[in-house]
């Protein structure tokens, strides 16, 4: 019977913990609503705000992104055009290089040139005769090649292909006219009253002006006197008259 009793009175317990536990239940589920649509409420707030807060930042850091991207980007047009820059520079030093080498090349030919001028003027200069005190060594490369035809025309005329003309005067003697070619080493004079007669001489005289052409001028002064000679010169205006040739030094008149 105690037995019995005892469990009824557990079972009533029970019943009451059950039933105050329903009541508590009951009385808070409101607040565990209203908590929950506050917290669902608030979740759905801070995701709205923080991806609203976010779309800016994404912004700058997409414009951060492509300022570094363009920056990097004109930094390599940079180095490029620096290195073309350095490529034009390395290529006028090469030019700079060739052209030293060519100037070089230039001196050396002018050497050359005037070696081989000096040694063709030795050697017209033996084919020749000169009265003392001629200076034949100031007179322009040009005439070299008109001596020679000279001597050519003169070993013709003679029959004697080793004759060698008698020069009277070249850049030398003081009594010519005032700027005269000799003076300027355009002209030389040759003697030419012992080849022969008159008409031979003056058939020497036509002989040598067709050889020698409009480049010269070819005169034959003093005919019949003691300074008789054969007038040979670059034409007018081929050379400077205001300038004195000299291998050495010029003066201007």
């Amino acid at each position: 019977m105690a037995s019995a009793l005892g469990l009824l009175v557990i079972g009533i317990i029970a019943v009451a913990v059950v039933c105050i536990a329903i009541k508590i239940i009951v009385a808070l589920l409101p607040v565990g609503l209203a908590v929950g649509v506050v917290g669902i409420l608030g979740l759905a707030f801070c995701d709205n705000t923080c991806a609203t807060q976010s779309e800016p930042v994404k912004t700058h850091v997409e414009k951060i992104d492509k300022y570094v991207e363009d920056a990097m980007d004109a930094a390599e047009d940079v180095g490029n055009k620096i290195n073309e820059y350095v490529e034009d520079v390395q290529d006028a030093i090469e030019e700079i290089d060739e052209f030293d080498e060519i100037d070089a090349i230039k001196d050396k030919i002018e050497q050359k040139t005037g070696n081989i001028q000096q040694k063709y003027h030795q050697q017209i200069r033996s084919m020749t005769r000169q009265k003392p005190d001629v200076n034949l060594e100031d007179i322009l490369p040009e005439l070299d090649s008109a001596i020679s035809v000279v001597v050519w025309a003169y070993c013709v005329a003679s029959g004697d292909e080793n004759f060698k003309p008698l020069v009277t005067s070249a850049n030398d003697y003081e009594g010519h006219s005032a700027k005269s070619a000799h003076y300027s080493g355009a002209a030389v004079d040759f003697r030419i009253k012992d080849m022969g007669s008159l008409a031979e001489r003056k058939e020497l005289v036509a002989l040598i002006r067709e050889e020698l052409g409009d480049r010269f001028t070819v005169l034959h002064e003093d005919i019949g006197k003691a300074n008789e000679h054969l007038h040979v010169q670059l034409r007018s205006g081929t050379y400077d008259k205001t300038v004195a040739f000299n291998k050495q030094e010029t003066t201007v008149f």
